[in-house]
């Protein structure tokens, strides 16, 4: 029995095209991840003096494991001392205390804005500081709901020597709870 080159050729490029096709399949089933305050748009060149900023899977976890990378920086703002916190959107009197930052800010907590040369009024923001936290079980209130993440900057002025506070950032991530699986949504799925 005599085989045909290019026949058999035929059939092995088949076989990897079937595979090759199958495994494009499987990569677009991949969670896609969320984030948010890597980026700025505003007529405004004038950054906020704190931001925060967030990245999460929107593949399925277990409640008791969600964990999610974080960063926060600071600008015109030398001397700090930063309180973040996160609590449910129902449940406010529940804060949970994720860092406290002291002292220094400038160097470690800071970032950079590189506008598009293509419109002004986008940039990316680089942070110097990436962390992570997990999200407490406890937290995860209902089927559905919002995890908000902030805190305060209390700092001393270099123009004024007056003492202020400020607001850190604004997250609210969305989800919906499936007995004990958790899955994020980029808008609020109610």
């Amino acid at each position: 029995m005599k085989f045909n080159k290019h026949l058999i050729i035929g059939i092995i490029s088949v076989i990897i095209a079937v595979f090759v096709g199958l495994s494009g399949c499987k990569a677009n089933q991949e969670a896609t991840v969320i984030e948010y305050g890597y980026s700025i748009e505003s007529t405004d060149r004038q950054a906020p003096n704190v931001l925060l900023a967030y990245k999460v899977s929107t593949s399925e976890y277990d409640c008791s494991s969600v964990q999610i990378e974080y960063s926060i920086g600071c600008n015109s703002i030398k001397k700090a001392n930063i309180e973040l916190y996160m609590y449910n959107y129902v449940n406010q009197d529940y804060k949970v205390n994720i860092k406290e930052i002291d002292g220094d800010i400038e160097e470690k907590y800071s970032y950079k804005i590189t506008y598009d040369n293509n419109n002004h009024n986008k940039g990316k923001i680089e942070y110097t500081h990436k962390d992570s936290l997990i999200i407490p079980q406890e937290l995860f209130i209902g089927n559905s709901g919002s995890i908000i993440i902030t805190g305060k900057a209390h700092y001393i002025s270099e123009i004024d020597s007056m003492e202020s506070s400020l607001r850190v950032g604004f997250i609210s991530l969305y989800y919906t709870k499936d007995a004990d699986v958790i899955k994020f949504h980029v808008n609020n799925p109610n």
